[in-house]
């Protein structure tokens, strides 16, 4: 069930002149991390005063989207001894696990 989120952060004392740079990247970034992490969202309303920056993000999932990844096991071609067979079988695994830690990329 969407719902919505409110981010504050408090800064520095920031110049007039950067406020309408930093509304736009802020609202450029939580949107491209949002994509990032499968969350689909409404509206997004940024704020912005000499200390605070404020999103309210209207309709962000509770929850990511499913992907399912295929991902195929050692060549059919089999090593002579069982402690190739091992090694290949380590090699294929520790090469999954790095490619499921990498950022989800559509």
């Amino acid at each position: 069930m969407p719902k919505n989120l409110l981010i504050e952060i408090g800064t520095e004392e920031l110049p007039s002149s950067s406020m309408n740079e930093a509304t736009k990247n802020f609202a450029n970034i939580l949107s491209a991390n949002l994509k990032n992490n499968r969350l689909e969202s409404g509206d997004i309303a940024i704020a912005v005063t000499p200390r605070r920056i404020v999103a309210f993000i209207k309709g962000v999932d509770d929850m990511q989207k499913t992907v399912e990844k295929i991902v195929s096991g050692p060549p059919k071609r089999l090593p002579l001894t069982q402690m190739a067979g091992q090694l290949e079988q380590q090699r294929f695994c520790k090469r999954a696990w790095r490619q499921s830690k990498r950022p989800y990329r559509s």
